[in-house]
């Protein structure tokens, strides 16, 4: 592996060649939903269909995660 020098910022680096259309995206380790909530953005903004399962070890999660979508219009995704 050889290290590319960008002048991106590592987000931008990172989100540059994913294709988000049409994908089933499996977010293990929900927490409060960060991950989830920026992939269902990512979705959203390029009005693409895509499908997050997000999954968590504490059942408590999801109503922090779910919060979060919800209050960025972002639930549905």
């Amino acid at each position: 592996m050889v290290r590319e020098e960008t002048s991106q910022s590592f987000e931008a680096y990172f989100w540059r060649d994913i294709e988000l259309d049409g994908k089933t995206i499996l977010d293990a380790g929900t927490g409060f939903g960060l991950t989830t909530s920026e992939i269902a953005k990512r979705i959203h903004q390029q009005k693409h269909k895509g499908k997050i399962i997000s999954v968590d070890i504490d059942p408590e999660a999801f109503e922090d995660a779910q919060g979060l979508l919800q209050t960025q219009g972002l639930l549905k995704n």
